[in-house]
Formats: structure tokens, sequence, C-alpha cells
């Protein structure tokens, strides 16, 4: 196990490290997906890791005994920096899911974040859903449910983690029936017009939303549904919105935003937002989808869904595959994601550990 301290230098072999195991995490995720949609370029993983006004991450890479031994394992370990301090989001990648692999970055994963007194690590893994006659671990909420003798379920479980919550992985077709998407944008419309109206952007908020738009990015942190997770609000304002838009930029990534405004007020009260890497045409990720309390039932939700698909088509005219992934228990939200074609292609376990932090 070693902690990549200098990774940040381009010139010190701690990065070189750093890329082997992106590349890891690259090549275990194209084998679980079939796809590539998830090995995103080096070059914009560490052009964001660069940037850490809101987060400090530490890297770790689990290798062979050896000079120049195979890296078989990798740990990132993320820290917020002005809310959820409490926090540390893991993200680990062993190679072949292997349970033993697993346990070894998971356990260094855990003393790092109490080292930096943090209290609750989480992290997010991939998996077939419990098929029939399969061992079957209910999450906490009730929704959803894997198989505990996975290979990543069996460390997790060793470990002392708890399966909080789980959320379903969704890919839509691209591009969507325009007919289809016509259809469901005007019957939306003819229940939300005239109190409310649709406004889009690409990349950049425009001055004028900007408020609304760090309202509503707020709103996502406390208004889905998170299980027992133990996340608090994370406060967002105009000036983290542009950090956010610069990130993604650095990144080499673009977004599509459409937000729905309350006439009377002029407010956004709602929106939707998609990613995409513009080096890889074919993938796209939904990344929020929102509307205040106060303001639903209004078949706002679908009406501004369907006026980014329709967008999509001409702004990203090759993609091919939308991901979202969704908690189990929103049964809302996974109606409309269904009426657009959606189709479930793994669960997602919500893993969580409370910790006790290590003061030096």
């Amino acid at each position: 196990m070693y902690t990549l301290t200098n990774w940040a230098d381009t010139t010190h072999p701690d990065h070189g490290l750093l890329r082997a195991g992106v590349e890891l995490s690259h090549r275990e995720a194209e084998a679980f997906h079939g796809h590539p949609d998830f090995s995103e370029p080096f070059e914009g993983i560490f052009a964001e890791a660069c940037r850490g006004e809101y987060y400090d991450r530490d890297f770790v890479v689990l290798r062979d005994d050896a000079p120049d031994g195979e890296v078989r394992g990798f740990l990132q370990v993320l820290y917020p920096l002005s809310d959820n301090t409490h926090l540390g989001f893991v993200w680990s990648e062993a190679q072949g899911r292997d349970t033993d692999l697993t346990v070894a970055l998971l356990a260094e994963a855990e003393r790092l974040a109490a080292a930096r007194g943090r209290t609750s690590i989480m992290e997010w893994t991939d998996h077939r859903e419990a098929a029939d006659g399969e061992p079957v671990l209910d999450a906490a909420t009730g929704a959803g449910r894997i198989n505990p003798t996975d290979s990543l379920a069996a460390a997790y479980l060793a470990c002392g983690w708890e399966l909080e919550q789980t959320e379903r992985h969704s890919i839509l077709p691209l591009p969507v029936d325009q007919e289809m998407l016509d259809r469901f944008a005007a019957q939306s419309r003819a229940v939300a017009h005239p109190a409310y109206e649709l406004v889009s952007w690409v990349d950049r908020t425009p001055d004028e939303l900007l408020a609304g738009h760090a309202r509503l990015n707020q709103a996502m942190s406390t208004d889905v549904p998170h299980g027992e997770l133990d996340m608090e609000e994370t406060v967002h304002t105009p000036e983290r919105v542009r950090y956010n838009e610069d990130t993604l930029a650095a990144a080499n990534k673009g977004y599509l935003a459409v937000a729905a405004r309350h006439c009377e007020s002029g407010e956004i009260v709602g929106f939707t937002r998609v990613d995409y890497p513009h080096v890889w045409p074919e993938a796209v990720f939904q990344a929020a989808t929102l509307v205040l309390d106060g303001h639903r039932g209004h078949r706002l939700g679908m009406w501004m869904k369907a006026d980014l698909l329709t967008r999509l088509r001409e702004l990203r005219p090759d993609a091919r595959r939308l991901h979202t992934w969704n908690a189990s228990e929103n049964d809302h939200m996974l109606s409309i994601n269904v009426a657009l074609g959606f189709e479930v292609r793994t669960v997602v376990a919500a893993w969580q550990k409370k910790l006790t932090p290590i003061h030096t």
C-alpha cells in the first residue's frame, strides 16, 4: 500500500502511479459495464483533482511488493472542506473486484479518514440485482437489494459497512423518438403554462439565473432521497456554481441545463442538467433533476426532461447513451424515466461506516 503524497508533481513517480491507478479503474469499469463510458481521460481527472478549494484528497495504490510492481488496487478518499466536514467519500477499485484486495483498500480508507478526524465514510459500488433464488441483502430503506455473496459486497460486509440505500443505474438509448418527446412536452406544457416557462443554457449559467441555480443545487443536497446516509446540507453560492462550471471546463466537459421559471416571481424553481465529456461523444450523464417543494404537481419534471432531450439531439448528435441514477425509493422520478424509455442496467449500493476519529 503506497500513499501518493506527490501525485500533483508531474515529474514525480507518484504521478505515474496515479495514472496507473486510474487506468486500472477504467479497465475494471469497462469489464463490468461492457462499454468505456466511465473511462474518463486521465487529464480530466487530474485537472479536477488539482482544483482543491472545496475538497482535499488522498490517493493510494496497492501494488505487488517489487520494484515496478503491478498496480492491483486504487483508492481515492475525498474530503469536503466547506461543509459535511465529518465525511470522507471513498472510491476504491480492486483488480477483478477481488474481495481480499478490496478489504485491504477499505481498511486503508478507514485509517486515512479517521486520521483526518472524519466520523463517517461512504462509497457507492455497482452490482447486478440479486436474482430469484440467490441470497438477498435488502437496503436499510427497504427498496433495492443485492447479493451479499457478491465479491464486492462480501468485502464491505466483512469490514463492517452498512448497506444504507440502493440506486438504480439506468440507460436511455439515444436519440429518443422525437414524436414521443413532443407529445410529452405538449401534455406537460398544457398543465404548467402560463404559470411557468422553460429557460436553458449551455456550460455557463446566465448571470441573472446564477443565484437561482445555486439555490437549486443546494436543494439537491437535501430534497433528493438519501436514506440514513450521514449527509448534511451542502452550501452552494453563485461563486461555487462558477467554480463548478470552471472545473467541468478544465476537465474538458460540457453541460446542458433546462430550468423551469415561475413567471410571477421570475425565480427558477426546477432544473434538469446533463454533463458530457467532449472527447467521448457517445456518453451523456444525468447530473441533476429537481423541482422545489411548493412547485411540484405541475408536470415540470417531464416538461424539462423532454425539452432537454430535444435540445440534446442537436447539441450532441452522436450521443448514444444517457446514464442516470435514482434512489430505488424515488418512485416519482423513476416513473418519469421509465416513460421516457430508460432501462435499468445495474444496482448501485450506497455503503456507510461510522468511524472513531484519530486525533493526533
